[in-house]
């Protein structure tokens, strides 16, 4: 298999949730944390969190930072020059 890094764990915009007969679009969010569940993906999907910290996506930094089982599985690639914190 091939190792995936999500960037900013998908934390911006819907896709349409396939698993679903009706396909609704739903928080790109959501449907990574559903496969980073899925323990066929352990080892083989991560998330990067740069860019986590900024303002839109505090909700969705909220939820990674209780997942603490997610926690070996996430990486940081800067997101130079763009700032970490939201003054």
């Amino acid at each position: 298999g091939v190792r995936v890094i999500a960037a900013h764990c998908a934390t911006v915009g819907r896709n349409k949730d396939l698993d679903d007969p009706k396909c609704p679009q739903i928080e790109s969010f959501d449907l990574w944390l559903r496969l980073m569940d899925d323990r066929q993906y352990v080892g083989l999907l991560f998330g990067d969190i740069s860019a986590t910290t900024s303002f839109k996506r505090v909700e969705a930094l909220k939820r990674l930072l209780q997942r603490q089982d997610l926690h070996p599985r996430l990486v940081y690639g800067s997101d130079y020059p763009l700032p970490a914190l939201n003054c």
